[in-house]
């Protein structure tokens, strides 16, 4: 999903932004189309010290007559790069940096203060060239001078001391260095807050910064509050129009949801929203921002509040962009994702349409197509259709590597999704290698134990499991176990228990029993730590690990999961919640290959009943659940139960013209063999004729993409 990027974590000018050199950028953050064209250390060094970087080596006084002279060179080697930066020469105004640079350091010492606007210039020009390794020697070099010089009792601004840590800090982050970053940032925001004010835009930019690499060290605590303090300190500064309240708020969201705390951050960031909206905040960003807030919603399980504001989107997007514009086609796709997780799947064609859309637009190098294409993907993901899921998870993935780093954090979100897609068809091979690229990737880009490098890792892991690798599955485990198993979302769950449960197949063929029953164990722990011991994200889990033992060929043994998950959620929610009878249909699907039928008739009779009294007789998933208690009758023998419900599912597929005719032929079928039995022949043969005309009807008609429900 497109995400405003902060000061502090912007990316280097590429495609997206509309500079020259975004595929070689790694630092974090998804470009929007008002993106800066610095990162956070040009940000804060411009914006503390212009003083600095505009004056010329050669303006201290009392020079020697031969220093004089180096200086007035280095003066115009300084001017010339200057100009030829402006003119997008980049090489060529750091060949005439580093030849001041030399010039200055012969004839004043490698300590001169006249060195620093040189080494802040060609760090800023680096940086915004996406030349991070060796933006670090100049930035660093530049902290070290003035930290000598201040030593000498010379007088270096504070705020010249925070830039130096800041940028220095921002370097190390964006190579992968988060716990080299963390106190070089914290030292920054002390210095900043000293020297400009604990509100001003470069103290609170950083303490963003600052914010998100704990986050990505897998301090979430510490993040949280971070998080917390820079959006007080915005709000503070500039009031609700400030464009960093409802970013430190959006962040703070997903921080908290991180924690279990989902609608705790949410209620914040949609009245962050609310008000940077009504102070006037730019509309592009206000829909980007109300995007992020349908993304959250749909996470934690909330579609009516997640289809309402991607409305909201839509609305400002069509006012500011046209109906026709990439984000426009986000927004829709979002209502659609929204719809589905509702239960309404009648605006699948229309997605369907949207992407094709989309990935013209990805060919033309439209900067949002791919952030599209990703959405479009996880709305096919949401419906089970992995053919579609992974081909747009394709597209997402080369326009990216085209527009931006391999490595960056979009990027590596396509190989996750991919990767999912594939181990789900069992491509385990091509997903492990994908999954793996994307959890170097994100460690890089995120932090070794931020929750999206660790949803990562579990996927890898899981692959490497389907291929037989114990080692490499158990080392992944391990991993996300030691980061205290983050929850970044539904896919977290699915992912951990998958990992969870390969690595359990292979210790028990190994024979060993105790590490395969603490491998399973393990997630259930983990959440019951983090969570409580009968929260909504325990039942989560107990869902997921249920699934993955059914999948491993051991339904019986996930009877007992299914079934404490009910339990808790009848807690939870009361005993009539659609959130029961959506555990109650796998539960029975586990009975029933347990050879448990009569316990699955009584399951899925309670589910019915259910979604009945909540989303009505004819909604898809009241008719699901009809066919699947009908095909239990028929397993019991109970004939005379299953055919009102055959009947009522024929009528359900009357009613809804995308029913796939094979679907209702089988059930014609299926009506007449009944029918027969019981000697009504008359029946039995119109529903055998009406069976073979849509036999007929579907080999004649031309073969089509394959059909949903």
């Amino acid at each position: 999903m497109e995400r405003l990027s902060m000061i502090t974590t912007a990316s280097p000018p590429g495609p997206r932004s509309g500079g020259r050199h975004g595929g070689r950028s790694r630092i974090r953050g998804v470009h929007t189309a008002r993106a800066s064209t610095r990162v956070a250390t040009a940000v804060i060094l411009l914006g503390c010290c212009p003083v600095m970087l505009a004056a010329a080596p050669g303006a201290a006084t009392g020079r020697p007559p031969a220093a004089a002279d180096s200086g007035s060179r280095a003066d115009a080697l300084v001017a010339a790069a200057r100009e030829k930066a402006a003119a997008g020469a980049t090489a060529e105004a750091l060949a005439d940096l580093r030849a001041a640079n030399a010039l200055v350091k012969q004839s004043r010492g490698a300590d001169a203060a006249e060195l620093l606007p040189i080494l802040d210039m060609a760090a800023d020009l680096l940086i915004a060239d996406g030349q991070l390794d060796a933006a670090e020697a100049p930035v660093k070099r530049a902290l070290a001078v003035r930290e000598a010089l201040a030593a000498t009792g010379a007088a270096v601004p504070d705020a010249e001391l925070a830039g130096s840590l800041a940028a220095l800090g921002t370097v190390r982050a964006a190579r992968g260095g988060f716990a080299d970053a963390e106190p070089l940032l914290a030292r920054a925001v002390e210095r900043f807050a000293a020297a400009l004010g604990p509100t001003h835009a470069s103290t609170t930019a950083t303490l963003l910064r600052l914010a998100e690499v704990r986050l990505g060290l897998g301090r979430t605590a510490d993040a949280e509050g971070a998080f917390r303090d820079a959006r007080a300190r915005a709000l503070e500064r500039g009031g609700p129009g400030d464009p960093e309240c409802p970013v430190a708020a959006g962040r703070l969201a997903r921080t908290l949801a991180f924690v279990g705390r989902p609608a705790a951050g949410i209620e914040s960031f949609a009245a962050a929203v609310a008000d940077h909206r009504q102070a006037g905040g730019d509309r592009a960003d206000v829909a980007a921002l109300l995007r992020e807030l349908a993304d959250l919603q749909l996470a934690a399980g909330d579609p009516a509040s997640a289809a309402a504001t991607a409305d909201d989107a839509l609305d400002v997007d069509r006012s500011h962009r046209g109906d026709d514009h990439p984000a426009a086609a986000i927004d829709r796709l979002l209502r659609i994702r929204a719809d589905v997780a509702a239960g309404d799947g009648r605006g699948l064609d229309d997605a369907d349409a949207i992407a094709t859309r989309l990935a013209t637009d990805a060919a033309g190098d439209e900067p949002l197509a791919a952030a599209g294409l990703r959405c479009a993907a996880m709305l096919a993901a949401d419906v089970q259709d992995a053919t579609r899921a992974a081909a747009r998870w394709r597209l997402a993935l080369d326009t990216d590597r085209r527009l931006l780093a391999d490595g960056h954090a979009d990027t590596a979100a396509d190989r996750v999704g991919l990767a999912r897609c594939l181990l789900a068809a069992g491509d385990a091979a091509e997903a492990r290698t994908l999954a793996e690229q994307a959890a170097d990737a994100l460690a890089v880009a995120r932090g070794p134990a931020h929750p999206e490098t660790l949803e990562a890792a579990a996927v890898a892991g899981a692959a490497a499991a389907a291929r037989g690798d114990l080692a490499a599955a158990a080392k992944q485990l391990d991993r996300i176990l030691a980061a205290h198993a983050p929850r970044s979302g539904p896919h977290a769950d699915h992912d951990l228990a998958r990992l969870a449960e390969g690595v359990a197949l292979l210790r028990e063929k190994a024979g060993d029993a105790a590490g395969a029953a603490a491998a399973r164990d393990a997630p259930l722990a983990a959440r019951q730590r983090d969570f409580g011991e009968t929260g909504p994200e325990v039942a989560a889990i107990l869902v997921q690990l249920a699934d993955a033992r059914h999948d491993g060929g051991a339904p019986a043994a996930a009877v007992p999961l299914y079934e404490l998950a009910v339990s808790l959620a009848c807690e939870q929610h009361g005993p009539d919640h659609p959130e029961v009878a959506a555990i109650l249909t796998p539960l029975a699907r586990s009975l029933r290959a347990a050879d448990a039928n009569d316990a699955a008739a009584e399951a899925l009779g309670r589910a019915l009943a259910i979604w009945e009294a909540t989303v009505g007789p004819d909604h898809p998933t009241t008719l699901a659940t009809v066919k699947a208690l009908a095909l239990v009758n028929l397993a019991l023998d109970r004939q005379e139960e299953a055919l009102p419900l055959m009947t009522r599912l024929l009528a359900g597929y009357d009613a809804d013209p995308a029913t796939p005719p094979a679907d209702v032929a089988r059930l014609l079928r299926k009506l007449a063999q009944i029918h027969a039995a019981r000697g009504d022949s008359a029946r039995a043969r119109g529903y055998t004729a009406r069976a073979e005309k849509l036999e007929k009807q579907a080999a004649a008609a031309p073969s089509r993409p394959q059909e949903r429900r």
